[in-house]
């Protein structure tokens, strides 16, 4: 087995991950070598008829992990096919809310039938799709995939997708809204629509998104990214969020409950003094972390209980 397998590595490299049971064939194993390889571990298969190590599974990311099961989709789907739906934004680097689906959605690039299989469903082509490539990968341009994710995600995941593609300049709000033209009437139009408006480039992680997409649905009106200085105009911080005038809304992913022993003392130090000069200036300070993102009756309460302290003041 050695032999048949010596240029196995190479083709993997070549091939950035993946091999197919007809590529194994070609290097010299046969059916019996190819169950060997699963059963002892060495190789997993990703879809029928596609494979990838183990040890390079066990190196990756979420993201990542789902990518290289598109790629073995994509090499054993007859025809022409492109990453679509979530697998897109997979693709596309976008960040996603927990772990990505296992099952990958590919959209043809020709006609074809719709076709769903145990480890991916292939989409039937929409009306002038033109894919491209990314990091070796036919997928679907940016709009096209945030369409597909708004309609089969939730929209906190269209909007933190949505968030990020806007900051890294992968598409604009103007783009969004022909894709929204161009697809009437196309499954995820009616809920891409709804998340367009509530759509921020300014936010810098996922965590920021969620953040104020929660103060959207408990009824705030958030300014994003907001400057504030003090009376004599010097530059005190820009926040993450201001609502209702003097209330501060910090996210902070790297910190957990207070004492909880959360971040580095030094950290903790400069956050505090940066906090305490905005309460001088007459600014409550609210600071979420991940878990008051799951519990909007505690962010409505701290939010509140800010409230009442600045107009006390």
């Amino acid at each position: 087995m050695a032999a048949a397998f010596r240029d196995l590595t190479a083709h993997l490299v070549r091939h950035r991950g993946v091999i197919t049971t007809r590529e194994l064939a070609a290097l010299g194993a046969d059916s019996r070598e190819v169950r060997e390889l699963q059963r002892s571990g060495r190789l997993v298969r990703l879809a029928r008829g596609a494979y990838a190590p183990r040890e390079l599974l066990e190196r990756l990311g979420p993201e990542e992990r789902h990518t290289l099961r598109v790629r073995a989709v994509v090499a054993v789907v007859p025809g022409q096919v492109a990453a679509s739906h979530h697998s897109a934004v997979c693709v596309w680097g976008l960040p996603w809310i927990g772990l990505p689906p296992d099952h990958v959605h590919v959209m043809r690039v020709a006609a074809g039938e719709h076709r769903r299989a145990r480890h991916y469903t292939v989409h039937e082509r929409w009306p002038a799709t033109q894919p491209t490539w990314v990091n070796g990968v036919p997928v679907l341009p940016v709009p096209e995939a945030l369409l597909g994710l708004a309609g089969s995600a939730p929209l906190e995941q269209t909007v933190v997708s949505g968030d990020a593609a806007l900051a890294r300049g992968l598409t604009s709000i103007g783009q969004l809204t022909e894709i929204l033209h161009q697809r009437r009437g196309q499954q995820g139009t009616r809920n891409l629509r709804s998340a367009l408006p509530l759509l921020d480039a300014r936010a810098e992680s996922p965590g920021e998104s969620r953040t104020r997409l929660l103060l959207h649905t408990l009824g705030y009106q958030p300014r994003t990214q907001v400057e504030i200085r003090d009376h004599l105009g010097h530059f005190l911080a820009r926040v993450d969020a201001l609502v209702a005038g003097r209330v501060v809304i910090e996210f902070d992913g790297r910190l957990k409950y207070a004492g909880d022993g959360g971040g580095d003392q030094q950290s903790l130090v400069r956050e505090k003094a940066r906090e305490d000069r905005l309460r001088a200036a007459g600014y409550e300070v609210v600071r979420l972390v991940w878990q008051d993102l799951d519990a909007p009756n505690r962010v409505r309460q701290l939010v509140d209980q800010a409230r009442y302290r600045a107009r006390m003041r």
